[in-house]
């Protein structure tokens, strides 16, 4: 079975504690950075790749990600409300730039 550094996975290190309102936002904007968000009360081990088919998260790597969304959902988000709030900003900006290109 291959072992991960910990946390550490395509790119987004799951490992880091999120502690502010910045930590989580930087967080999701690695996730989509890396191809790796998806709808934060879904559970991490349970979410399949839109592509492939396969799951997103290895087992490992999902419980590091279930931290950090236990985490992120006991932050102020302001005016987002929640990391799916700020997710969902993410996700229309990138559609706008699509449309425009």
């Amino acid at each position: 079975m291959r072992t991960y550094h910990p946390g550490l996975w395509r790119g987004v290190n799951h490992g880091v504690q999120i502690l502010t309102r910045l930590d989580g936002m930087a967080y999701v904007r690695s996730l989509f950075e890396a191809g790796q968000e998806f709808h934060f009360e879904d559970d991490p081990a349970e979410v399949i790749h839109v592509h492939s088919g396969a799951r997103l998260f290895p087992d490992e790597i999902a419980a590091f990600v279930r931290r950090r969304v236990t985490e992120m959902y006991s932050i102020d988000w302001g005016a987002h409300e929640c990391p799916n709030g700020f997710a969902l900003t993410l996700t229309e900006a990138k559609e706008a730039h699509t449309d425009e290109n």
